[in-house]
């Protein structure tokens, strides 16, 4: 399942991918434990879903550009600006 990684700001690692085993639920979540730990920040699609790619904006926001569709992961491709700073 295509994903995307990146490094962003202070060290901390951002991933996107489609979670759950059917290509399904477009998430975006954050490490800055070098990968021992993920805390979800997003939620971006729920239905079917395919490829997405990170890049960093500034120091809180990351933007994911995602496949997504109702009935088939490549019906659109989707933009969402994410926030990803710890609370």
């Amino acid at each position: 399942c295509p994903a995307s990684f990146i490094r962003h700001e202070q060290g901390r690692l951002v991933f996107s991918n489609a979670a759950a085993k059917r290509r399904t639920q477009v998430t975006v979540r954050t490490s800055a434990a070098v990968t021992r730990t993920w805390r979800q920040v997003a939620w971006l699609h729920t239905g079917p879903s395919a490829s997405s790619r990170l890049d960093a904006f500034d120091a809180k926001t990351v933007g994911c550009l995602y496949e997504n569709g109702a009935q088939h992961a490549s019906e659109r491709i989707r933009f969402a600006r994410v926030d990803v700073r710890t609370s």
